[in-house]
């Protein structure tokens, strides 16, 4: 196996670790809060009569929602990693 295809196989078992990563972190038990939960507990704490000034346009509905788009998220930065080395690997095959 060429040195060029070692390092893409690593980088793409990588990228499916922790991808993969993600749904066994929950098993785990650790008890994560995203930091929008822990700067609206800052908040509370400084200056309790404080109201926000703006509203979001579109919530999620409850975890499930933030979950999906996070989910999305990932997908769509792991199909750019893919489009990069098919094309990357495509431009070597047509100067060769």
């Amino acid at each position: 196996m060429k040195r060029k295809n070692i390092i893409n196989t690593c980088i793409i078992v990588l990228a499916i670790v922790l991808v993969l990563f993600q749904f066994v972190l929950p098993e785990i038990g650790a008890n994560f809060e995203g930091t929008d939960d822990q700067a609206v507990g800052i908040i509370n704490e400084i200056a309790p009569n404080y109201t926000p000034w703006a509203e979001s346009l579109w919530e999620p509905s409850g975890k499930w929602g933030e979950t999906i788009l996070f989910a999305f998220q990932t997908a769509l930065g792991l199909s750019i990693i893919v489009l990069y080395f098919l094309k990357r690997t495509s431009r070597f095959k047509i100067n060769k």
